[in-house]
């Protein structure tokens, strides 16, 4: 595992350097940054994941989904309530960017090419299935963590916003077809198998093309920052982990 990891990393490393390079090269302006993130997100992203259901989806994978979003819901409260206090001690305006960095992960993009490198399409579908409470929260918490005063959304638009997302319908559909045995033809799996590959370069040249902008570094700011992404990056998984370990949840889980 330790060998794969490594490998996986400086993989990872080279297609972040190859969208650096690019975007210093201007290859990757601000209008192709913009298209090959919705390219990505929206398209790629939600093939990469139903090939992952029609690949490796089972009735035991289902159970285990359950538990997973069980998990991820129980999270996101749990990191709710976290988020009131202001343990960085930052500002008003600071604390909302928090707020929603702690609710709200960016794992879909960076997290799935990771993942799959690791525990290959079930990981991938579980990985996905664990981002669907953070998927709706993005939608709902977003403007009321920024605009307060914003008009609060309805029960009824919160559900047409999920059922309608992407991610989400390749999720449901993938995992309809592989519980009832439903065989695409030949050349449309190979097709969706072709795109799916497309996930883990596309994804992380983007990732790397972000890094590539100018960023101004302020000693004061920056140490917010670091906290935040130890308590995002490390703290709240760990803690996480031994508590799964404690009730003994399965190990892929």
């Amino acid at each position: 595992m330790i060998e794969i990891l490594i490998s996986l990393q400086g993989t990872i490393l080279i297609y972040r350097l190859f969208g650096f390079i690019l975007k210093k090269n201007n290859m990757i302006n601000e209008q192709a940054s913009m298209f090959l993130s919705r390219f990505v997100l929206e398209f790629v992203l939600p093939i990469n994941i139903f090939n992952s259901c029609i690949q490796s989806f089972t009735l035991d994978t289902l159970k285990s989904c359950i538990f997973v979003l069980l998990i991820a819901i129980v999270i996101e409260f749990v990191l709710y309530g976290f988020t009131k206090f202001n343990l960085l001690k930052v500002t008003e305006k600071q604390i909302k960017v928090i707020r929603y960095g702690l609710l709200v992960s960016n794992g879909g993009l960076i997290g799935t090419p990771v993942i799959e490198g690791l525990y290959g399409a079930s990981g991938v579908v579980y990985t996905n299935v664990f981002l669907v409470p953070m998927r709706i929260l993005a939608y709902v918490a977003g403007e009321g963590i920024f605009d307060p005063n914003s008009k609060k959304k309805t029960l009824k638009q919160v559900v047409i916003n999920t059922i309608t997302n992407k991610v989400v319908l390749a999720l449901v559909f993938g995992i309809i077809l592989a519980v009832f045995n439903l065989q695409l033809p030949g050349f449309v799996k190979n097709a969706i198998g072709g795109v799916a590959k497309c996930m883990s370069p596309l994804s992380l040249i983007l990732v790397g093309s972000i890094l590539a902008d100018e960023v101004k570094f302020k000693f004061s700011e920056d140490i917010k920052i670091i906290g935040l992404s130890l308590i995002r990056q490390i703290l709240i998984p760990i803690v996480l982990l031994v508590c799964l370990r404690l009730i003994g949840i399965e190990p892929m889980v």
